[in-house]
């Protein structure tokens, strides 16, 4: 458990069930290529009905258009994928719909996503797909290793 993989646009760690992406930087393609390899990796070794959180920090830029259906076409092929909650810090409530929106057009819904402005509301909603009844102690434990993955982030130069 803990972090799987960082670089300077990106973090990817593992806990348990549950994988986390934290996004600081540009989202080339390359970069993309790189994430998704290393949270495919992730989700492999979590097992079965894995959830994912994608946080994008504050002035990170969106993926160009043109990559969303690779994106797409990644995630359908993550299988052991159960459910994904996608945070868009600080961001408006009508850019985190329209992100939303363009995500259920370029996938099919196979797995039930979520897409926030806020990390404790995606935790919540993410762990209520992958148990019933989360306790609070798991919420608040899953809440500080995803702070310790931000922590592992570079700073940007």
């Amino acid at each position: 458990m803990g972090v799987e993989h960082t670089e300077e646009a990106f973090v990817v760690g593992r806990r348990e069930r549950i994988v986390a992406a934290i996004w600081r930087g540009e989202p080339t393609r390359e970069r993309l290529e790189r994430s998704f390899d290393v949270t495919a990796r992730a989700m492999e070794r979590a097992g079965h009905g894995v959830g994912l959180v994608v946080i994008v920090e504050p002035g990170s830029p969106p993926p160009e258009p043109d990559s969303l259906p690779w994106v797409a076409g990644v995630l359908d092929e993550l299988d052991s994928l159960a459910a994904i909650a996608v945070v868009l810090e600080e961001r408006t409530d009508l850019l985190v719909d329209t992100a939303a929106s363009i995500h259920s057009m370029t996938r099919p819904s196979r797995q039930p996503l979520k897409v926030l402005a806020d990390a404790d509301e995606a935790v919540v909603w993410l762990l209520r797909r992958l148990d019933p009844t989360p306790s609070a102690s798991s919420r608040i434990a899953v809440r500080a290793w995803i702070e310790s993955l931000r922590a592992a982030l570079p700073e940007p130069s």
